[in-house]
């Protein structure tokens, strides 16, 4: 950090950052690029991608290909509303070329800069909530994990869900923000659900929790939110839907039901392979390295650290820290607790892994280097004293001046006229927002 080199004499310094952390656009362009790369080299390793989606998409575009039994009438557990936006590209480049591998590509390109625009948003909302050294530290996870180099272009509902929760959690993360309405984290988290993969709707319940408490206000107007973005979603796709299945059809529902219900009939997930729980711990690990052991170790960081923790995310505490990482730890137990494992399942707190991992290694070696933040110096009673007498009577003058300047009619409502923006309540009284 520089400082101003000539301040008034009786002015605070100013302290200007020497690296400024990018904009909404710039930081969409420089994960674009990586995630270019990784349309253009990156191999399909799932089976499900080629012929759950790849097949379908290719019958779509072209009159033929492959039906999986998913897609059966009988069973009705794809739907072809998540195939639609992925044709539409297709039949677009198809204007331009007849080289099918072209169009497949161009389908690709599509999906990497989906995600960049999702990572992007995602950031800036730890910008917004950890200030600029743990946006900065993220920022880079997400660029260097192979996880993310594969999940980012990968043509699965997973991979969706974690761009919609990625854009979800960034919007979240900007409450009380004037930019950002909560209804646009309502209606990602539900696309994430009824678009991508039902199941991603549980790392919704601690989100919908905070949005729901505080007020009967912020109840009435998270369900209509809630409502609203069901129709918008809901309406098109039982339509599209309808269309290909001649019946109506939610496979949204179908899906969740055939797999809580499988047992039922004598056939449970294990049909697909059993893994043993310390699966995902071996794929973390390859995926994210030691990332991955730093975003597990998180909450015992927190507690060890929780002194400092305001200190050095942006003010928000330990207990609002785990707020926003509880979806992360949620899916991972609930995952690990079934018995059929596959790497996909996890890309949906994918980013998580990267936002946690990025907090613990700050607050470490914070730690570590520079010990404990120093504690705030205390006043002499007498001087103290004074400067609440000046504050009282600073207040005082503002609240005389201000009903002196009153014209009834005349009066400016400052949020009416943008002069103040309109503000939320923040997540927790952990979370509180101070100044940078």
């Amino acid at each position: 950090q520089t400082m101003s080199s000539q301040q008034p004499e009786g002015e605070p310094s100013v302290v200007k950052p020497r690296f400024a952390f990018p904009s909404y656009l710039n930081c969409l362009l420089g994960f674009f690029a990586v995630r270019l790369v990784a349309a253009l080299v990156t191999y399909v390793g799932d089976c499900d991608e080629t012929f759950n989606y790849w097949e379908p998409t290719h019958y779509l575009m072209y009159g033929t290909g492959f039906q999986t039994w998913e897609y059966s009438p009988e069973f009705g557990l794809r739907s072809y509303g998540y195939l639609l936006p992925h044709v539409g590209v297709g039949m677009l480049a198809r204007l331009f070329t007849s080289n099918k591998i072209q169009v497949w590509f161009s389908i690709r390109t599509t999906l990497a800069l989906f995600c960049a625009a999702c990572e992007a948003l995602f950031v800036q909302g730890v910008r917004y909530r950890f200030r600029d050294t743990i946006a900065w530290v993220t920022y880079a996870f997400l660029m260097v994990s192979a996880g993310m180099f594969q999940a980012s272009v990968s043509f699965l509902p997973s991979a969706f869900a974690m761009c919609c929760i990625m854009a979800g959690m960034g919007c979240w993360m900007q409450q009380g923000s004037s930019r950002v309405s909560q209804f646009w984290t309502v209606f990602a988290f539900e696309a994430a659900a009824l678009m991508g993969w039902p199941f991603s709707g549980l790392c919704a319940v601690p989100v919908a929790l905070n949005l729901m408490t505080g007020s009967g206000y912020r109840f009435v107007k998270t369900v209509i939110w809630g409502l609203s973005a069901l129709a918008i979603i809901m309406v098109p796709t039982c339509l599209v839907d309808h269309f290909f299945y001649r019946r109506w059809i939610v496979p949204v529902l179908n899906i969740a039901l055939y797999n809580v219900f499988s047992k039922s009939r004598g056939v449970g997930p294990e049909l697909y392979g059993v893994e043993p729980a310390t699966f995902y711990i071996f794929n973390g690990l390859v995926n994210f390295n030691i990332v991955f052991l730093l975003a597990l170790a998180c909450p015992l960081v927190l507690l060890l650290c929780r002194d400092s923790c305001r200190h050095h995310l942006g003010g928000t505490g330990a207990w609002g820290t785990l707020l926003i990482l509880s979806p992360m730890y949620l899916w991972v137990a609930f995952m690990s607790a079934m018995p059929h494992k596959e790497e996909r399942f996890l890309y949906v707190v994918y980013p998580l892994f990267c936002l946690a991992g990025a907090i613990g290694l700050v607050l470490l070696v914070s730690r570590l280097c520079f010990g404990r933040p120093p504690a705030p110096r205390k006043l002499h009673p007498t001087a103290q004293a004074a400067l609440d007498a000046r504050a009282a009577a600073a207040a005082a003058a503002t609240v005389a001046s201000t009903m002196a300047t009153d014209r009834g009619a005349d009066t400016i409502n400052p949020r009416r006229h943008g002069r103040v923006p309109t503000t939320e309540p923040m997540m927790t009284s952990d979370a509180e927002e101070v100044p940078a």
